[in-house]
């Protein structure tokens, strides 16, 4: 990353950057090639531990309110009879 780096952000030319670096033009190509096929998975939002959880209880909260759900219509129609 720090190599292509060089070249996109500082503006080095990729022949430079190769021969600081001891690299061929086709690996340096390689890579970034790799960069910007993976970069925008960078900026995906990916559930964390904490939001996992989260959505666990919310889960386990809406079955217990159906239940209770259950319970309140079949008093209820116990009355209306």
């Amino acid at each position: 990353m720090a190599i292509v780096r060089q070249h996109l952000l500082e503006g080095v030319p990729v022949s430079k950057v190769c021969e600081e670096h001891r690299i061929r033009p086709t690996q340096f190509y390689q890579w970034q090639k790799q960069l910007f096929e993976r970069g925008p998975g960078v900026f995906e939002k990916r559930p964390g531990a904490r939001e996992k959880q989260l959505e666990r209880e919310v889960e386990r909260l809406r079955v217990r309110l159906a239940g209770k759900d259950e319970v309140i219509a079949g008093v209820s129609a116990e009355f209306v009879k």
